[in-house]
């Protein structure tokens, strides 16, 4: 009974702190600025995804 109870703590912990990271993300980048170019998108992604994301292109 306490495991299956520890489990789900842990997955609604893990589930609210995603959720939280994904919002808070959006919420800056809209509030940050208003008009939404891919130029300002993309500053604002780290550069070690980029060059991940580069690769994987070419």
């Amino acid at each position: 009974m306490t495991a299956d109870f520890l489990t789900w703590y842990l997955f609604a912990l893990i589930g609210i702190c995603v959720y939280m990271v994904i919002f808070g993300i959006a919420f800056n980048i809209c509030s940050q600025s208003n008009d939404l170019s891919p130029r300002m998108v993309l500053n604002r992604v780290p550069k070690l995804n980029l060059g991940r994301m580069n690769s994987d292109l070419r």
